[in-house]
């Protein structure tokens, strides 16, 4: 499913994030200005597939 995709991708970012040697690499030098903006969008997906089972 689409959702399960976008937080495959997005678990991969958040251990990136969470621990920055896990990358051995500098932030600047793994993410351009699209993959930032598709990463956006991934999380966007997931925030409003969560909505649903808030309400």
């Amino acid at each position: 499913s689409g959702i399960v995709e976008d937080l495959r991708e997005l678990t991969i970012h958040y251990t990136i994030s969470r621990y920055p040697n896990a990358a051995n690499a500098i932030p600047y030098e793994l993410y351009s200005e699209s993959k930032a903006r598709d990463l956006v969008e991934r999380a966007k997906r997931v925030i409003e597939w969560a909505k649903q089972y808030l309400h």
